[in-house]
């Protein structure tokens, strides 16, 4: 979904009838998606902020912002970023929470303590 920043909602009304104009399926917007789709899929297996780098640069200063953001997010909505920790959330969490609590002052209700 988009967000309402990025919407550009126009209306069309003939008579009883109304509806939303969409993006003009011309040479312009079918390039822009074009590139758009081109440039996501050279960043596959690459840092989401490097994706977004590139989208700021492909964006520039251009005055058709809202179109390439609105544009991007729709595919980037379609997109799976992922991360692959060193080792299992579980596994670090069963290790650190194994010898019980340890602080650096002495426990009121037990004897373990960091060592300094």
């Amino acid at each position: 979904m988009l967000k309402s920043d990025l919407i550009r909602a126009r209306l069309v009304m003939q008579g009883d009838r109304v509806w939303v104009r969409s993006l003009p399926a011309g040479y312009h917007s079918l390039t822009m998606a074009g590139e758009l789709t081109a440039l996501f899929q050279n960043h596959i297996g690459r840092r989401r902020y490097e994706l977004k780098e590139a989208l700021r640069h492909y964006e520039g200063d251009r005055l058709d912002y809202p179109v390439i953001r609105g544009l991007a997010a729709v595919l980037e909505a379609q997109c799976t970023f992922g991360y692959e920790p060193p080792a299992p959330p579980a596994s670090v969490r069963a290790a650190l929470f194994q010898g019980g609590p340890v602080t650096s002052r002495p426990d009121v209700f037990g004897s373990t303590t960091r060592e300094g």
